[in-house]
């Protein structure tokens, strides 16, 4: 059966002699009909890195969606939402060769022919602030009877390092200072990041 059958099979079988007369040629052709019930089971994939990551930087999401058959799916959708903790966050569906700003937390991926991977590369620039991990959940969904849903979804959590760069840069204020005098110091701290 094809893939991407989803109705019907009809199949008729007719017997007929060469030599002899048939008196009842109306049971002579039977006709059954098959009703076909499209079944793909989806799997979705999640990985992450870097690991840990670190506030201020980049998050980047790796997601695989594979159907393993045995009908084609249709009407895929993706739904991954993403936490709040990141930033400016972008997705390609080529490869990382293009990105686009994601706007919606839902991906239609449309008709997956059975074998077939839709990758999807999403990355964010975690905000300097956070100190703890982040979670991230993906969703597949189709329009078509999936028999295992348990490989329909997939959480991970990231764990987050924070770094910061702290110097400490002295200075005198008053280089020449006469006895009873009072000597002035600056200190400059600064946090070149990535971290708070």
């Amino acid at each position: 059966v094809s893939a991407n059958q989803t109705n019907t099979i009809v199949n008729t079988v007719t017997v007929s002699s060469l030599t002899t007369a048939d008196p009842n040629t109306i049971n002579n052709i039977s006709t059954a009909t098959t009703s076909l019930i499209p079944t793909a089971d989806l799997v979705v994939t999640k990985d992450f890195s870097p690991n840990p990551v670190t506030p201020g930087r980049n998050l980047t999401y790796g997601i695989s969606v594979i159907n393993n058959g045995p009908s084609n799916a249709t009407n895929v959708k993706l739904i991954d939402t993403i936490s709040d903790s990141l930033d400016d966050v972008v997705y390609s569906i080529d490869g990382g060769l293009t990105f686009n700003s994601l706007s919606s937390y839902v991906f239609d991926i449309g008709t997956l022919a059975v074998d077939f991977l839709e990758n999807i590369i999403i990355i964010g620039r975690v905000k300097s602030s956070i100190l703890d991990s982040i979670s991230n959940t993906a969703i597949v969904t189709s329009s078509v009877f999936d028999p295992v849903t348990i490989n329909n979804i997939v959480s991970i959590t990231s764990p987050v390092r924070p770094i910061a760069d702290i110097s400490l840069e002295k200075s005198l204020l008053t280089p020449i200072v006469f006895p009873g005098g009072t000597i002035v110091y600056t200190n400059i701290i600064r946090n070149s990041g990535s971290s708070d």
